[in-house]
């Protein structure tokens, strides 16, 4: 199974302001979002911090640091991060929570899955997915990782490049390779062996070519627009 890479991403936000050096930086961003909906299949909720009931989560909605989002039956989402750098689309029943945040120059990626499917595509950076019982990172890659909460563990499904695969409380990790599926138990010993066709999860049907502007404001409080497109 695989999962379409963006055929073009642009990244148009950057005002850039001079400085004394000569050198130029791009202004920061005012809204701190850290990725945005580029598709959905409801019925798929979010519940932000501080709010006491979950809403429904909207196409083209900004997401931020907390944010808690749950697919229910037959509900999938298709997020993308605000540099552009990682997408990642999530399957039906499955619940995650988005730990990534802004630094000064780029976004610190870093996701909670707590249960069900989600498929990670790393286009350049780094990104970073927990569970319950391992931590996923990499540089680069395609992954699907899977929470099961009835066995209380967690598989990394490896597609392309090299995932490293660690354990929650220690040190000890594996590197896995694309073709490779990686098992974390309750107990935190990893097994690793070829994938074989049930480690996929099914992810529906494949469309065609999206296409989404957000506006903002940046630090000199001047308008921009964020335009990505994307293979949906």
């Amino acid at each position: 199974m695989t999962f379409k890479a963006p055929l073009l991403i642009g990244l148009i936000l950057m005002l850039l302001v001079a400085v004394e050096t000569g050198v130029t930086q791009p202004a920061p961003l005012t809204d701190p979002f850290v990725a945005v909906v580029v598709k959905v299949t409801q019925p798929v909720n979010i519940l932000r911090t501080g709010v006491d009931k979950p809403g429904v989560l909207g196409l083209d909605q900004r997401l931020y640091p907390g944010d808690r989002i749950f697919c229910g039956e037959g509900g999938q989402v298709s997020l993308i991060f605000a540099d552009t750098a990682v997408e990642i689309k999530v399957l039906p029943n499955t619940e995650l929570t988005l730990q990534g945040q802004r630094a000064t120059d780029s976004i610190i990626k870093r996701v909670m899955l707590h249960l069900g499917d989600m498929l990670t595509h790393v286009l350049r950076g780094d990104m970073e997915v927990i569970t319950p019982t391992c931590v996923a990172s990499v540089k680069g890659t395609q992954w699907w990782t899977r929470v099961d909460q009835a066995t209380q563990s967690t598989s990394v499904v490896v597609l392309e490049g090299k995932v490293r695969v660690a354990r929650q409380a220690e040190a000890e990790a594996e590197i896995v390779s694309a073709g490779n599926t990686a098992v974390v138990g309750a107990s935190g010993a990893i097994q690793v062996n070829p994938s074989e066709p049930e480690d996929f999860p099914v992810s529906g049907k494949d469309e065609d070519q999206g296409s989404l502007d957000i506006e903002f404001q940046d630090g000199n409080g001047q308008p921009r627009t964020l335009h990505i497109e994307f293979d949906r």
